[in-house]
């Protein structure tokens, strides 16, 4: 005899699954609408276990449907499809399909799931980049890990035998081709990670003294460990509070060293205490509910993010506080760089990056084309020009453009007398450019390249004409001369709404002129 037992929606397995995954799984969904979902909500999770893509015949019925918005071949977004409303209801009534309609429903699902394989795998957890090269970085994600040598724009992995998640790397600061990595273990590479070894247990972060590369730390989930001579040995060196304040919550969540003393250590132990290790290893309680940190030379300041609160600075050694602002901002992850460690990069849970030169008096927003998964690590090399950012949608590079814009006084005649008396090639417009976000949620932006032909420095103006009318803002920008050994008289603006301040779409007006930049140059 079997017995069946019906349940009430709300105590089936697929409500239960809705409640515990904050409603990603809906009924009804096709192939292409879970997949939009997930994109949008897993780069959300901090710390997901795993992604489960659940697939049914009605699930694939619905994946043959051009009805609704849908997703064609190479994932693009394309419209409803209109049918005569006898074809649909006919559809409706009689359930028959096609041998080319069926080929194209799996080939399109495949695809999809494919698209999902490689959205749960794109999570980086950890960046590294070599201080003498930034150009070359390395990256932990779920999928394993992998190396870039020109600055993230093809990357090669990278991961040791064996599982690919990988929660953590490091690289020597001067060398190219020593890497560490923890995937089921920690390993080192002395070969850009052709061959590698077993140098320690697993480990939830890594971090290298800048004042001695062969000295570095691991969080081990249960202890922080130290080794003086490039991962070949370790020993503990949280001993004055025991294993209890990393094990008990699953290790820290921040450890960074005075870059101009390598005994001095900050660490944030899981339940957000932060502590300072002196040279004698005696630790030291500074701080509470602290998310991320970082250190300046010489102990001058401090950084510190708390949630809720905002990023804090101390420059007595955490006796005494001062908010720098964003206090609205659940921050995560924190950068000191500049060579006088005067630019600080803040990265938020929601995808936003904030960089201040003033010590937290303003901050700029230096994330127009981030995806808004929340963000797990920042670094950059010592200048803090090149940025990787490590989030929940993989990893991402910018770099900090040096070109100086001033906006000009507002002048509503400025842009017709320009236009009078351009001659030759002293003016260009570009019909199109701004920013613009696609229906994947892809952000699209404008870098603009100028080249200076003359042995002197070239004076430019540039005029935004928003879509739709408006104000027309008007910029100078300086060229160097073509005789400039570094640059050859060629300058590049990396999407420039964020370097002018400007958002949508538009038109850009690009005239040279003379000293002053009222009248037009003329070759």
């Amino acid at each position: 005899m079997v017995r069946v037992q019906f349940q009430a929606w709300r105590d089936s397995a697929a409500d239960r699954l809705a409640v515990l995954f904050n409603g990603i799984p809906i009924p009804g969904l096709s192939t292409d609408q879970a997949y939009l979902r997930l994109t949008k909500e897993l780069p959300r999770f901090h710390h997901p276990v795993a992604v489960v893509s659940l697939f049914t015949p009605s699930l694939f019925d619905r994946n043959l449907e051009d009805d609704r918005p849908h997703l064609g071949p190479g994932l693009f977004w394309l419209p409803p499809v209109q049918h005569w409303r006898l074809a649909r209801l006919l559809r409706r009534l009689i359930h028959y399909r096609s041998n080319d309609d069926l080929e194209r429903g799996v080939a399109r699902t495949r695809e999809i799931l494919s698209a999902t394989i490689r959205a749960a795998r794109s999570r980086a957890n950890d960046v590294a980049v070599v201080a003498s090269n930034p150009s070359i970085a390395v990256a932990a994600t779920d999928g394993g890990v992998f190396r870039t040598e020109d600055h993230g724009r093809d990357w090669e992995e990278i991961t040791p035998a064996g599982p690919k998640h990988s929660t953590a790397v490091q690289v020597d600061r001067n060398r190219t081709d020593v890497v560490y990595a923890s995937t089921d273990k920690l390993y080192k590479s002395t070969d850009s990670g052709s061959s590698w070894k077993g140098v320690n247990t697993k480990a939830k972060f890594l971090l290298v003294s800048p004042t001695d590369a062969a000295t570095m730390y691991a969080d081990l989930y249960s202890e922080l460990a130290k080794s003086t001579n490039g991962g070949e040995s370790w020993s503990g060196v949280f001993l004055g509070l025991g294993g209890y304040a990393l094990s008990y919550y699953g290790g820290a969540v921040a450890i960074d060293e005075d870059p101009s003393n390598g005994n001095t250590l900050y660490i944030a132990a899981g339940d957000g205490a932060l502590y300072r290790l002196a040279a004698d290893y005696t630790w030291t309680w500074v701080n509470a509910q602290v998310q991320t940190l970082a250190v300046a030379p010489h102990e001058a300041a401090v950084y510190a993010a708390v949630d809720p609160g905002g990023v804090f600075k101390t420059y007595d050694r955490g006796r005494t506080w001062t908010s720098l602002g964003l206090t609205d901002k659940r921050i995560r992850a924190l950068r000191l760089a500049g060579s006088s460690g005067n630019v600080l990069y803040a990265a938020s849970t929601d995808g936003h990056i904030y960089r201040t030169t003033d010590d937290g008096n303003t901050w700029q927003g230096v994330d127009t084309a981030l995806d808004r998964g929340p963000i797990m690590k920042l670094v950059s090399d010592p200048s803090g020009k090149f940025l990787y950012a490590a989030s929940g949608t993989g990893v991402s590079h910018y770099e900090v453009s040096d070109i100086q814009v001033g906006a000009l006084v507002s002048d509503v005649l400025r842009l017709p007398r320009l236009l009078n008396e351009a001659t030759g090639n002293s003016m260009v417009i570009l019909p199109i450019a701004g920013t613009v976000t696609g229906a994947l949620g892809t952000v699209y932006t404008t870098d603009i390249t100028l080249a200076n032909g003359r042995d002197s420095a070239q004076d430019v103006i540039v005029t935004w004409l928003p879509q739709g009318g408006g104000s027309s803002p008007s910029f100078h920008v300086a060229l160097p001369p073509s005789s400039d050994a570094s640059s050859s008289g060629v300058l590049t603006i990396r999407d420039f709404s964020q370097a002018f301040g400007i958002s949508g779409i538009g038109s850009l007006v690009v005239a040279g002129v003379v000293a002053g930049c009222e009248v037009l140059a003329k070759k």
